[in-house]
C-alpha cells in the first residue's frame, strides 16, 4: 500500500526533528563540558596562587627570623 504524501512528509518532519534534538543535546553537552573545564581551570589557577602566596609568607618569615637570630648574637 502506498504512503500517502501526508504520511511521508510527517516521516521527513520526525526525522528532522529528531537530528535536531540530537544536535541541540549534543550542543548542550558541549557547552556544559566546556563550562566546568573552565570552572576547573579558575579553581586549579586559585589553588597555585594560595599556595604561592604561602611560599612568600614562609620566606618572610625566615627572613624575619634570619633576622632577629643575628641581632640577638
Amino acid at each position: 500500500m502506498s504512503k500517502t504524501i501526508l504520511e511521508e512528509n510527517m516521516e521527513i518532519y520526525l526525522k528532522s526533528e529528531e537530528r535536531r534534538i540530537r544536535f541541540n543535546v549534543i550542543l548542550y553537552l558541549i557547552v556544559l563540558i566546556s563550562f566546568c573545564i573552565v570552572i576547573i581551570y579558575f579553581e586549579y589557577t586559585a589553588m597555585q596562587e594560595t599556595k604561592l602566596n604561602e611560599v612568600k609568607t614562609l620566606n618572610q618569615m625566615d627572613k624575619d627570623l634570619d633576622s632577629k637570630k643575628s641581632e640577638m648574637k
